[in-house]
């Protein structure tokens, strides 16, 4: 007779990348265990999402977080001042209720970033649930590889010897120092020194019905609300617009338009960009921008296509979830954008690693000229 006691897993996501790795760690790592999903509120129409899962079953239950509320009403207190310091630093008994609840004697805590939501859940758990409970988290795209562990380090070197008391009289541990695992990927890429295990998991079928089903419930994707995709170039607009920083990507996005002609083009725009600055230039633009791009690739064919941005994970996605060897150009070089400081990492990373994992894939053109020459060549193998 088998008396093993199934876990009780709680994963906690803050985007839409989370969720869907979340489903996949479900039905593989965890398919025989209790799995809880916490939806935050820093994801588009997450109450509605949390909704569709408890509907569905896929999960055990979804709770909602309130991690974007509490930031900004955690952020109204003058930095350094004690009402905000005590919160962030000490209350876990009232913090962590207020974003969530939570009553479940958690065996495992998983997660993607180190957040005010995270390291609460982490030290709610061990006081008051189950002082066992586990932490491991899971890649989060690009970033998990070039500085991931760089947060690890900051988020440590952060807590002074003063903290470090305050935490030992309040009982609350630094969750950066006890993480147990990694789930990733690709193990090998990681750029950073590993303090803890890699546990390789498998990339996502692109082919798997069921799987599909899922994200397509929980994301409310249908023919109501998509775009067909139909161009075999498309760009990816970046979020240095929404984030206030001048790359001057409407003069390249005129130019590649003059290689491949304005019906073979399609601007992907972001999520987080609310002006369509394209469409007064008479370029097609997708119309549904809050679907997002992972499911998109997940219902739709692009292993002819190509893919344009300057340092988007969008173009790499398709590769590194999937398997699909979509052509992928990035611009980094080929125009000289002077690079972001808070972005030089990710970008070494890659132009070093991830863009020479695959020649026939990932091509990064020096010149314009180049760029040009790329695409005509490929636009006419596809005709």
């Amino acid at each position: 007779m088998n008396n093993k006691r199934n876990k009780q897993i709680l994963t906690i996501c803050c985007t839409v990348y989370q969720v869907i790795l979340a489903v996949h760690l479900k039905d593989t790592v965890y398919k025989n265990d209790n799995v809880d999903i916490v939806i935050a509120d820093t994801m588009n129409d997450s109450k509605r999402i949390a909704k569709r899962i408890n509907k569905s079953r896929i999960f055990r239950k979804a709770i909602n977080a309130k991690l974007d509320d509490y930031n900004k009403r955690i952020n109204k207190y003058k930095p350094g001042g004690a009402i905000r310091e005590f919160l962030l630093q000490y209350d876990i008994r009232h913090a962590l209720p207020d974003m969530m609840k939570i009553k479940d004697k958690y065996d495992v805590l998983l997660a993607g970033n180190i957040n005010y939501l995270s390291e609460m859940a982490y030290n709610y758990i061990r006081k008051y649930l189950n002082r066992d409970v586990k932490v491991l988290f899971y890649e989060d795209g690009l970033s998990a590889y070039s500085i991931f562990g760089w947060s690890i380090d900051t988020s440590i070197k952060s807590y002074t010897n003063r903290d470090r008391f305050f935490n030992h009289l309040f009982g609350k541990k630094i969750m950066a120092e006890n993480i147990e695992a990694l789930y990733t990927f690709y193990p090998e890429l990681m750029q950073w020194k590993k303090e803890f295990p890699l546990i390789k998991i498998e990339t996502m079928d692109k082919n798997n019905p069921m799987f599909l089903k899922k994200i397509n419930y929980i994301f409310n994707y249908n023919d109501s609300h998509k775009d067909a995709y139909n161009e075999p170039v498309i760009f990816f607009e970046e979020s240095y617009y929404a984030d206030n920083l001048y790359i001057n990507d409407i003069s390249i996005v005129k130019q590649i338009a003059s290689y491949v002609g304005k019906d073979n083009l399609l601007i992907k725009l972001h999520p987080r960009n609310k002006v369509d600055r394209f469409k007064e230039l008479g370029l097609k633009t997708n119309q549904y921008t809050a679907v997002p791009w992972e499911v998109i690739i997940l219902n739709n064919d692009f292993e002819n296509k190509i893919l344009i941005s300057f340092a988007s994970a969008s173009i790499v996605m398709p590769y590194l979830l999937f398997g699909i060897k979509t052509k992928s150009i990035s611009l980094l070089r080929a125009y000289k954008i002077k690079w972001i400081p808070f972005y030089r990492n990710l970008y070494a990373f890659l132009l070093n690693v991830i863009y020479k994992l695959d020649e026939n894939v990932f091509f990064v053109p020096e010149s314009p000229e180049e760029l040009k020459k790329y695409l005509e060549e490929k636009l006419l193998e596809q005709q």
